[in-house]
Parts: structure tokens; C-alpha cells; sequence
């Protein structure tokens, strides 16, 4: 079953999960855009990429033609191929630059995954976060990136509510 629904007729899609459903809610949405051909981009808030890479092969997804932007591991190692390293999570202007990289370098069809933006909130405010957040959505809209962006289900909703005006659908799973 498709978790996202239409995503051919959406740009942007904000999925709101149980914390305890994330990681199997993220590998069901990234199995389903690859299974549908697409290239992609995955901004890893959560886990460090080794991680994340292990779970997709894991479940059998195929991660050639995805990019990671890790925001967790601090690397001694520069960035690879596939691979951009963001030593520092609150810099959100260093993630645009990686994401931009990435997105320049996918030719066909692509998607954009941030998979838990509520962890920025530690960072940085819930207004700042939604300017982050509207700038990459333009950006997305404007290259033909499709944008996925997935928040942990909180009573606080305060950076939900700034951040559904810049998205076609907000979807919400389990709970």
C-alpha cells in the first residue's frame, strides 16, 4: 500500500507518524518512490547514514540511486559520492548547499526526504524552521523535486502548524 498517496499529482507532502511508527512508515515511502523509479535524496535528522543504509538493504531497497545528506555522524572523512556529511545539525544553510549538490546531480525524476525535521527544533525555533523549510519547498517546486518531510506526532503543535501551509497534502499515519 502507498503511504503517499497520489505523489504523482503532489509536490509536497508532509507525513505526521507516531514516533514509534517512523522508521517503518520512512522505509514503506522510500520502497514505494524507488519501486516507482525514482532518484533521491535522503536528509538523514535521525540515524547516521551506515544506519540507514543498512535498514533500506535490510528491506531490500536499492540505494544506488539514492543520496544521503548525514546530519548525525561527525566524519572525520570528507563527503563521497553519495554521501554529503553536515558536521554540524543546526546549520541549516550548509544542509541547503549539500541538498542543492545533490539535487543537481540527479538528471531524471527525483524525490526529497527529510525524515525528522521536529528534531531541528532543538536548534532552532518553529518560525525559523518553517523559513527553512518554505525556502526548500520553492526550491524543490522550482527543480521538479518531489519533497517528503516527516514529523514525529507531538501534543505540542506548534511547528506543525507552521509548517503545513507549505506543503499540497499533510498525511497522517497510524496513532
Amino acid at each position: 500500500m502507498k503511504k503517499t498517496g497520489g505523489l504523482d499529482d503532489q509536490c509536497s507532502i508532509l507525513i505526521e507518524t507516531p514516533v514509534d511508527q517512523l522508521q517503518e512508515n520512512i522505509i514503506s515511502v522510500v520502497g514505494d518512490l524507488r519501486s516507482d523509479g525514482l532518484s533521491g535524496i535522503y536528509v538523514s535528522i535521525n540515524k547516521p547514514y551506515k544506519t540507514i543504509n543498512d535498514i533500506f538493504i535490510k528491506n531490500e531497497i536499492n540505494t544506488d540511486k539514492i543520496f544521503f545528506v548525514d546530519c548525525i555522524t561527525a566524519s572525520g572523512e570528507g563527503d563521497r559520492d553519495n554521501v554529503s556529511f553536515i558536521p554540524d545539525i543546526s546549520d541549516l544553510s550548509g544542509l541547503s548547499i549539500a541538498i542543492s549538490r545533490f539535487i543537481d546531480k540527479i538528471p531524471n525524476e527525483k524525490f526529497l526526504l527529510i525524515d525528522a525535521i521536529h528534531t531541528l527544533w532543538i536548534y532552532h525555533t518553529p518560525e525559523f524552521i518553517a523559513r527553512f523549510i518554505q525556502n526548500l519547498t520553492e526550491r524543490s517546486y522550482r527543480a521538479g523535486v518531489k519533497i517528503i518531510v516527516f514529523i514525529v506526532e507531538s501534543e505540542d503543535k506548534r511547528l506543525m502548524r507552521k509548517l503545513v501551509p507549505f506543503f499540497d497534502q499533510v498525511i497522517r499515519l497510524g496513532g
